[in-house]
């Protein structure tokens, strides 16, 4: 929580894509312009893509990412008879799926990295498919910094997530 002010809080430029990713209707203009008053440059700040940030978040997908491993059929164990000796029986290996972190993820963990961040919030905590979860990311990689090697404290925000005051795209079959 930032309620005095003492923190500086920065994103990428990236979140206005994902906080604001639909086209928006004259109605939703205030809440637009609300949204977009809290980046005041001194205590929330906006920080641009740059080339550093693109390579760096190249190097965090490329650490992070995981490729599929195939499964391999299972072989019934076959039971002994009096005439013959027992069969023992392979189990299935379930096929493992390709993990790759998320362009956005990535972008901003490379912008607090090179910003000079002490903590990244985020309630990023989905493994679901082939998403890679930022909450329990020095978990799921077993290193207990970003690649092996960047310091950066990755945590939930203490803060009850807000919402903007804008409709949800209507849902048409």
């Amino acid at each position: 929580v930032n309620d005095e002010g003492k923190n500086t809080i920065i994103t990428s430029v990236a979140t206005h894509l994902e906080v604001l990713p639909k086209k928006l209707e004259a109605k939703d203009a205030e809440a637009e312009a609300k949204y977009l008053s809290l980046f005041d440059a001194e205590k929330f700040c906006e920080m641009q893509v740059s080339t550093n940030v693109i390579l760096l978040a190249r190097e965090i997908r490329d650490y992070y990412h995981r490729p599929f491993v195939p499964g391999k059929p299972g072989v019934k164990a076959i039971p002994a008879t009096k005439d013959t000796p027992a069969v023992p029986g392979v189990k299935e290996v379930k096929a493992i799926p390709a993990k790759m972190m998320d362009l956005g993820d990535c972008i901003h963990l490379a912008t607090a990295i090179i910003e000079g961040a002490s903590e990244f919030h985020t309630r990023d905590n989905d493994s679901k498919g082939s998403k890679i979860p930022l909450l329990s990311l020095y978990s799921f990689s077993g290193q207990s910094k970003v690649c092996g090697k960047y310091e950066l404290e990755i945590k939930e925000p203490i803060a009850i997530q807000g919402t903007l005051d804008v409709d949800s795209p209507k849902k048409t079959n």
